[in-house]
């Protein structure tokens, strides 16, 4: 048989260049990263030793038979057991902040043990392959066993994505089960024409689909809270505000107040467990999809103003008061109630441009800090007119200031 490696040989060149860009964000070397970078390289053997053994098998009368055995054997063992560790991607991800990803993954990896051990003894079983002295191929009594092992591993990675989907955000869940559905389509597709070779070209369209949204998410999206970032909100505030006349929509902001002081008196992990336990929390009162991390310990939410958008932010001002005047835990030892201040601000009201609207808000976050209570109870901060009148003074008393000391500078020399 003549097989057709023209998708395979495609596929290898496009697998080596995702995977040296993957390579050069110098990514952090947690179990997840490991984890990708383990299904370039187990993709990366079996494709091309699929493909030099089916050029050796081809060519067979001026390839060594010996040689021919171990690149097909490389082939056998590559090509089932990706599917094993895009099953343990899923794990790694799904146990990203938890712990027993490892035992999860150790317990199943039995089946691919097994067929390791199949495969091993193969040249003397002939149960998946043999390769006569002449360099014919010839498929054996338990060949099904290698797909079986591809699938099991397929089912079993989205099989946990749907029973832990909850642990997952939408977007990544998305994808952790659309790549192994797609993967094994494409192995199904080979079966049905095996004269072409697919199988890398499955496992390629998955790494791409994995490569493509965390090269996205590096960009948009806050690695602590997993909510977009501020160069997202700006993005957002300025697409709203083209829309012109249209555009109507209120931006309120929750700013912790030394915050420093959690991370100083619990550590960095607790503070950090803390961010993701309000992210989490607002997730529940507001739309996610106007939801962003605008700094280190601050939290943006953008509410359209409709029929009762007023209503609709006093609402969310209003939970929001009452969850921060509960004690917050993470862990065993941090349990507090957190100091926190709100500015709110209104397009077109507030102000009528990005760099007026971020500017509004980080003075009435500011503001409303400094209006606390004797009693240490945070305030609510709306940046009107008079506010905004008070920037634009303090801009012109920093602008005087500036020429001011401009011209005394050059008067001295």
């Amino acid at each position: 048989m003549h097989w057709n490696l023209a998708a395979e040989c495609i596929s290898l060149v496009f697998l080596y260049i995702i995977w040296s860009y993957s390579r050069r964000g110098n990514p952090l070397p947690s179990l997840k990263n490991r984890t990708f970078q383990a299904c370039f390289l187990t993709t990366f053997c079996a494709m091309l030793s699929n493909i030099l053994s089916t050029v050796m098998l081809n060519w067979s009368a001026y390839v060594p038979t010996p040689l021919t055995w171990v690149v097909t054997t490389v082939y056998f063992i590559g090509t089932p057991l990706m599917g094993m560790t895009y099953y343990f991607y899923t794990i790694a991800t799904l146990y990203e902040r938890r712990d027993g990803g490892p035992r999860v993954m150790a317990w199943s990896s039995l089946p691919g043990i097994a067929y390791l051990l199949l495969v091993l003894v193969n040249p003397v079983s002939h149960w998946l392959f043999t390769i006569d002295s002449q360099g014919v191929y010839t498929q054996g009594p338990l060949i099904a066993v290698t797909y079986i092992i591809f699938y099991i591993y397929c089912f079993g990675a989205l099989l946990m994505s749907i029973l832990y989907r909850k642990w997952l955000e939408p977007a990544i869940r998305r994808i952790l089960t659309a790549f192994p559905v797609v993967a094994a389509f494409v192995i199904v597709v080979q079966q049905v024409f095996p004269d072409v070779i697919l199988s890398g070209s499955a496992a390629t369209s998955a790494l791409l689909l994995i490569y493509l949204y965390i090269q996205n998410k590096q960009i948009s999206i806050d690695y602590l809270t997993s909510l977009p970032n501020r160069q997202e909100f700006l993005k957002m505030i300025d697409l709203k505000i083209r829309k012109g006349a249209d555009a109507s929509f209120t931006v309120v902001v929750l700013s912790l107040c030394d915050f420093k002081q959690i991370n100083d008196a619990y550590g960095q992990h607790s503070g950090d467990a803390m961010l993701r336990a309000i992210a989490a929390y607002l997730h529940t009162v507001a739309d996610s999809r106007f939801l962003y991390r605008f700094g280190g310990d601050e939290f943006a939410v953008l509410v359209e103003n409709g029929k009762d958008g007023r209503e609709s932010i006093e609402d969310l001002i209003g939970r929001l008061e009452e969850r921060m005047a509960s004690p917050w835990k993470a862990g065993k030892e941090l349990d507090c109630i957190l100091r926190y201040a709100i500015g709110v601000v209104r397009y077109p009201d507030s102000a009528d441009s990005v760099e007026g609207l971020v500017g509004g808000i980080e003075y009435a976050v500011s503001r409303a800090k400094a209006g606390r209570t004797q009693a240490d109870f945070p305030t609510v901060c709306y940046c009107g007119q008079e506010m905004l009148g008070e920037i634009r003074r303090r801009a012109q008393v920093a602008d005087i200031l500036r020429a001011f000391t401009l011209l005394s500078s050059n008067a001295i020399f």
